[in-house]
């Protein structure tokens, strides 16, 4: 595809023309990080939650998710919760969360 392209933030427009055999077509793409919109909604689509937010919890934000590299049949997914000083883990066969660790001075990380 020949034309023009828009980029910022991570996020391509392409307007171009692309055709053979004397028939041309206009082509509008959508594109972010490199990948097209289309691609971008069948990769989300396999995207579901893991574990919702428990009911007695009123605001959370969960950060640096991570799986354990020394453990491959760790089935737990572990992350900071900036808000609680603590590192949590999750079960993705359940969605249960159990407290890995809680520290006030170890934990106190900036979130952004």
């Amino acid at each position: 595809m020949e034309g023009t392209s828009l980029v910022g933030g991570g996020t391509e427009l392409q307007r171009g023309w692309r055709g053979g055999s004397g028939e041309v077509e206009e082509v509008i793409e959508l594109k972010r990080h490199g990948l097209s919109v289309s691609a971008i909604s069948e990769l989300t689509a396999d995207i579901h939650l893991v574990a919702p937010t428990p009911a007695d919890v009123a605001v959370e934000e969960l950060l640096d998710f991570s799986f354990n590299p020394f453990n491959p049949f760790d089935r737990y997914l572990y992350a900071a919760d900036p808000l609680k000083l603590r590192v949590i883990r999750i079960d993705l066969m359940n969605g249960s969360r159990q407290v890995v660790a809680v520290g006030p001075k170890l934990f106190d990380f900036r979130s952004s």
